[in-house]
């Protein structure tokens, strides 16, 4: 008899998942359900999963899920990349991260004001990104200094929320989405770079299960340019296939 009653997927409606939510509760190999973050309270918590020994997978990066993780481990459920949902999950907390451990990443910096960043941009030179600290949220490309000051000015008021990031051409370069799922690691092109180095992202960040884009130069250097830590495996039926198939197993030896 398996240890666990069901898989509970829990995603946003301000994120576009429910269709990868429903592929993967059909290969699930466990009874499945899927439920919205946003229908969540602390007064419900016990009702909307009545029974222990559940596993919850966030199929959502939204900054809310950190509520309610110690309740459900505390209440007997297992949580996928349970380790690495209870500590920091900024965006740039995670390049800056892996970075030091010697994973390549664009130079970035966090967005302050435009005297302090024009200084860091000039020395990396445009094109920029402009990235949110969020998950799945929005991205700007800016190639000139009229924009760039332009797009400061806009974000004053929540600036400590986004960050500069280095662009790279990916006209020049590869640029690849790669899944990691309980050690197996799945691409949807013959990348000649190896990706082994997700071995290594898995163990720094604590991740079981996550996704990361990465482009690669001709000369075969690289960068990861964003980690994914709950991917929808939307595009790679493999990868699917091997989360819902080992998700038991894997959770068990814990």
């Amino acid at each position: 008899m398996d240890k666990y009653n069901k898989l509970f997927i829990i995603i946003s409606r301000k994120e576009k998942t429910q269709r990868t939510a429903q592929r993967i509760k059909n290969t699930a190999s466990i009874d499945c359900e899927i439920i919205f973050l946003e229908d969540i309270t602390f007064n419900n918590l016990d009702t909307i999963l009545p029974q222990k020994n559940n596993i919850i997978y966030f199929l959502t990066n939204h900054p809310r899920l950190g509520l309610y993780i110690e309740h459900f481990i505390q209440h007997g459920h297992t949580i996928i990349n349970s380790q690495f949902l209870k500590g920091e999950r900024s965006k740039l907390f995670i390049q800056n991260k892996i970075a030091t451990h010697k994973i390549s990443t664009p130079a970035n910096e966090l967005l302050t004001d435009y005297t302090s960043n024009i200084k860091f941009i000039q020395k990396i030179k445009l094109p920029v990104f402009i990235k949110s600290q969020e998950q799945m949220n929005t991205v700007l490309y800016i190639k000139d200094y009229t924009n760039l000051k332009r797009t400061i000015t806009r974000l004053q008021n929540n600036i400590g929320e986004w960050y500069i990031e280095k662009a790279y051409n990916t006209i020049k370069n590869d640029l690849i989405k790669a899944y990691y799922t309980y050690g197996k690691i799945y691409t949807d092109t013959k990348a000649k770079k190896s990706l082994e180095f997700m071995h290594n992202i898995a163990k720094i960040l604590s991740l079981d299960v996550f996704s990361v884009d990465i482009i690669i130069a001709p000369n075969n250097s690289y960068w990861v340019i964003d980690i994914n830590p709950a991917p929808g495996f939307y595009a790679h039926n493999p990868a699917r296939k091997t989360f819902t198939n080992l998700l038991i197993q894997e959770n068990t030896k814990k």
